[in-house]
């Protein structure tokens, strides 16, 4: 089998990989087929999907990768493969958007405050990170939705639902370790963020209702219509003009400094 752990961005999907990694020992893509912009985590590259499940025996061994797959191509590849799963995990969008916003200072795409990431950033993510489970809708017996909240309030009934959709059994005692071994402080040392609490982290906090501390309330009801009905097209035309305009002119700086480095000195 391979189980797809292929979760909404900033959603929580990290963490379903490695509760599923830690269910059974799996095996991960060989290097030829890994995407190489992944370091963290093994990830299918799409180019290589067809190719993977073309060469590889899927009904005799167990194979998990992390992926954000959303091309009708990838998704009808993997439905019409007898042996894939497909795991998708809900959160809060509000939590979502928060979440992506310290994602994005952490690496540098974005310096201001949370109410400028919003208007600049954050209702488009909104926006896509909906699109992207209703893109993922599918036969029951092909696709499973976690929820992040549900892995927080009862951890061992959603990881035994996850298990139950994989048909791999659950004992005790393999519950405790997968409890154990996917703990934020356990994600934490493994990928060498257990030190200085004040560097930024991608394990950053993994709470339930961060956004009651960033969000307004217009932001909030805001919010609210994009969860309903999504952005209309005007809105979501502005919000992409805004992201690029936005991302050209953090990045203008460095890349010219970068050419007036580059530029031979005259003697």
């Amino acid at each position: 089998m391979l189980a797809v752990c292929n979760g909404a961005y900033k959603s929580g999907s990290s963490w379903l990989f490695h509760i599923v990694c830690a269910l059974r020992n799996v095996r991960f893509p060989d290097p030829a087929y890994q995407n190489p912009a992944w370091k963290k985590v093994p990830s299918i590259d799409p180019a290589r999907l067809a190719a993977f499940l073309r060469d590889h025996d899927l009904a005799r061994t167990d194979y998990a990768a992390k992926q954000h797959f959303f091309r009708p191509e990838e998704r009808d590849l993997l439905f019409a493969h007898p042996a894939v799963r497909v795991l998708d995990v809900e959160r809060d969008l509000r939590d979502v958007v928060v979440s992506a916003y310290y994602h994005h200072v952490r690496l540098g795409r974005f310096c201001g405050s949370f109410e400028a990431f919003y208007r600049v950033e954050g209702r488009l993510i909104a926006h896509r990170v909906r699109a992207y489970h209703r893109f993922w809708t599918g036969p029951a017996e092909k696709v499973l939705v976690a929820s992040y909240e549900r892995l927080h309030e009862d951890f061992d009934a959603e990881v035994s639902r996850i298990a139950g959709f994989l048909g791999w059994p659950l004992e005790p005692d393999r519950l405790h370790q997968v409890r154990k071994r996917t703990s934020l402080g356990e994600l934490r040392t493994r990928h060498g963020e257990a030190g200085d609490a004040a560097r930024p982290r991608f394990y950053r906090k993994g709470v339930m209702g961060d956004w009651q501390t960033h969000m307004s309330a217009a932001m909030v009801e805001d919010m609210a219509r994009i969860e309903a009905e999504g952005l209309p097209g005007a809105q979501r035309a502005s919000c992409v003009l805004r992201t690029k305009l936005h991302r050209a002119f953090r990045a203008w700086p460095r890349t010219r400094l970068r050419r007036l480095d580059q530029q031979p000195t005259s003697s």
